[in-house]
C-alpha cells in the first residue's frame, strides 16, 4: 500500500510529471504481475496435493482389486470393502478440497486484483488532475 502512499502524496502536491507517472505505473503493473503469478503458483500448489491424494487412493483401490481377485470367499471381503469404502472417501475428499482451495485462492486473487486495479486508476486520474496528458485529450 505504499504505492497508494505515493499516489495521494502526489495528489496533494497537485504535480505529477510524466516521469513519475510512469515509475508509478511501472511499479503497478509489476504488482499486478506479481499477484499473477503468486495465483498461478497457488493453483499449481493446489492441483499437486490434489493428484497426490487420487494417485494414493488409487494404488490403495489397485491393491484392494488385487486381493479381491485372490479372495473369493472369505472373511476378508467385509474388510476390502472398508477399504475400498476409505479410498474412494479419500478421492473424494480429495478432490472437495481442491474445488474449494481454488474457489478461496480465486476470490483473494479477485479482490486483490480490484485493489491494485484500483490503484492504477488513482494513478491515472492523479496523472490527468495535475495537467498531464491534455494535449491528447479530444473535445
Amino acid at each position: 500500500m505504499n504505492q497508494e502512499k505515493n499516489i495521494n502524496t502526489q495528489a496533494a502536491a497537485e504535480v505529477m510529471t510524466i516521469d513519475e507517472f510512469h515509475r508509478q505505473l511501472v511499479e503497478n503493473t509489476e504488482a499486478i504481475n506479481k499477484e499473477r503469478m503468486a495465483y498461478e503458483r497457488k493453483k499449481i500448489q493446489l492441483q499437486q496435493e490434489c493428484d497426490c491424494q487420487k494417485s494414493l487412493a488409487d494404488s490403495i483401490l489397485e491393491s484392494i482389486q488385487r486381493e479381491r481377485k485372490d479372495l473369493e470367499f472369505s472373511s476378508k471381503k467385509s474388510s476390502l470393502n472398508d477399504r475400498e469404502r476409505n479410498a474412494h472417501e479419500s478421492r473424494r475428499k480429495a478432490t472437495e478440497l481442491y474445488l474449494t482451495g481454488m474457489a478461496e485462492a480465486k476470490g483473494v486473487h479477485a479482490l486483490k486484483n480490484l485493489e491494485l486495479q484500483n490503484q492504477r486508476h488513482k494513478i491515472f486520474e492523479a496523472y490527468r488532475n495535475s495537467g498531464g496528458g491534455k494535449s491528447c485529450r479530444r473535445l
